[in-house]
């Protein structure tokens, strides 16, 4: 017999709700009163539309299939989940203070399985099981539910045979939840859709077998609490009623504000990356907010399971891309306090999200260029080890340095003092140049120019240097950055007047005479030269700069 997914499923749930609900709307709501009736059916018709959205839906994105997943943290399904739990809670509590007739041992059991239901409220939002218990969690959970058994009937032992129905239901629905969420992955190991009948499609669908069990377990905990509510308090205040639907809606807010904030900004204000290292965890997406006092960045990064971020942290530092120098850097643990269930590529893996922030020193050099570098590692022992990138969409600086941003501290600009030597296509221009009378041949020719920019960079330009013997015409060729390795042109700013004096090392061999001194600029990619005017706007001839003429002595 073949029956796809889909189907097994929908015989599942009706097998599972219709007779529950006719069981409870039959011998049990007519016990509470008219309030609690409507709440309990409200509660029921909410988590009956979860199920269905999510086993009819065809998504048209993972996003939306995501946000509806039965089995994911942080989406519609869960935030109602943790809802009912926390209203559990809060019909517990409301008992405990409005239930004075009943025994203090009532009362104080009354409290602690309220608080108890707090608890997994926060663990089904956040489904943090594991990280608190570790991989034993179902043994911790296992021995919290025994402790609940056991003292629930001690309760119902000792408390009126009326009552004894609402005891029942209560252990009835946490054996349903326990079912659901110990129970079904256990027999799904054991290959639940291939035992007997056999499933079309790629899916099993697990998790319509166990969410819905955890749902109708908890909705018949909820049952047993509002009938102790109303036994203990036949006629609650309005207030008291209010407070039942508002804590619980307060509570979700609460709980899910923050990361519906990081995600909007993970999904829309964040700038996307792609960084794969080689551990497991991404880098999806960075921001960097420059202030006067220094950086701060904002990333989220994706795990498939969150003991990939076990142990990881974060190194940033300022890097001078002329020396190689760090001159600012902190370091930051990684934090697990701010993560959200990603709906990204990896589907139910977790983000976290990292606010760093670096401080610049007081004295940084202007007008050199500088890297913002980052650097993952995982503390492990005494170490710390770099964590190796397996692929990234920027640049790297080694195979565990990752080049965020390239930056120049600007100077303050200033008007230049004189008409400049030659104007360059793209806004650049050549100004005053100090050429020495001579130069002695195997020494270093000093040689200083001053270079302004009247246009952002965004171009990479090398500045040649060449040398004419008068004689006998021969050429002798110097390349290298206008301004030095300190400022290459692509981070050139408009408003730019800086000087640098060149140290060129002539070779020993080159022939004493009168040399014709001429420069200019070529774009490094395709190596063609860049046009140059003169100040009349005058073309030079085969965009070289005339720079005058020198004598290079023999060694």
């Amino acid at each position: 017999m073949i029956v796809s997914a889909e189907a097994l499923a929908r015989i599942f749930l009706i097998l599972l709700y219709v007779p529950v609900i006719l069981v409870c709307y039959r011998w049990l709501m007519p016990r509470l009163s008219l309030s609690c009736k409507i709440l309990a059916t409200v509660m029921l018709l909410a988590q009956g539309l979860m199920i269905l959205v999510s086993l009819e839906l065809r998504a048209p994105s993972l996003e939306v299939w995501s946000l509806w997943h039965l089995n994911h943290e942080r989406n519609i399904p869960s935030s109602f989940a943790s809802a009912q739990l926390m209203l559990v809670c809060v019909i517990a509590l409301a008992t405990a203070w409005r239930g004075l007739k009943l025994p203090a041992w009532h009362r104080v059991y009354l409290a602690a399985l309220g608080l108890f239901f707090l608890y997994l409220a926060w663990e089904e939002f956040h489904g943090v099981r594991r990280r608190v218990f570790g991989g034993d969690w179902e043994l911790y959970y296992a021995a919290f539910g025994a402790q609940i058994v056991v003292a629930t009937l001690s309760v119902a032992a000792r408390s009126p045979r009326r009552a004894w129905v609402w005891h029942a239901c209560l252990l009835v629905g946490l054996a349903m939840s326990a079912l659901g969420a110990l129970g079904i992955e256990q027999v799904y190991n054991m290959e639940l859709c291939d035992t007997s009948i056999r499933t079309q499609g790629e899916r099993c669908l697990r998790y319509f077998y166990e969410e819905p069990l955890e749902f109708l377990g908890i909705w018949l905990t909820l049952l047993a609490m509002l009938g102790q509510f109303c036994a203990a308090a036949p006629r609650p205040h309005v207030r008291m009623q209010a407070l039942f639907y508002g804590l619980p809606a307060l509570f979700t807010i609460v709980m899910h504000g923050p990361y519906t904030i990081w995600e909007f900004e993970y999904r829309f204000q964040t700038p996307r990356a792609a960084i794969e290292y080689e551990s497991g965890l991404a880098l999806r997406a960075y921001e960097i907010e420059r202030g006067e006092a220094g950086f701060k960045l904002q990333l989220f990064a994706e795990v498939s399971e969150w003991m990939q971020y076990s142990g990881i942290g974060y190194s940033l530092h300022l890097v001078d891309q002329a020396s190689s120098a760090s001159l600012a850097g902190v370091d930051d643990a990684a934090h697990r306090r701010q993560s959200f269930v990603g709906r990204g590529s990896k589907g139910g893996s977790e983000f976290y999200k990292q606010t760093i922030e670096l401080a610049l020193p007081q004295d940084l050099a202007v007008n050199r260029a500088y890297w913002l570098v980052l650097t993952l590692w995982r503390e492990e022992g005494d170490a710390y080890l770099p964590q190796r990138i397996a692929s990234s969409d920027r640049a790297l600086l080694t195979e565990t340095q990752l080049i965020l941003e390239e930056l120049v501290v600007r100077a303050e600009t200033s008007a230049a003092a004189s008409a400049p030597l030659a104007a360059f296509d793209g806004g650049l221009a050549l100004g005053q140049v100090n050429l020495p009378e001579s130069a002695q041949a195997g020494a270093a020719l000093t040689i200083a120019f001053e270079w302004r920019a009247e246009s952002d960079g965004g171009e990479e330009f090398v500045q040649f240097l060449h040398l004419g013997h008068e004689e006998s015409g021969e050429w002798w060729v110097y390349d290298q950055q206008p301004l030095g390795a300190r400022l290459p042109t692509r981070l050139w700013y408009a408003g730019l007047v800086d000087s640098v004096t060149w140290e060129v090392p002539l070779p020993a061999d080159l022939a004493a005479g009168r040399y014709a001194v001429l420069t200019g600029l070529y774009r490094k990619s395709d190596r063609e030269r860049l046009p140059a005017k003169d100040a009349d706007g005058t073309p030079y001839v085969d965009a070289r700069v005339p720079l005058g003429f020198m004598v290079i002595d023999g060694a």
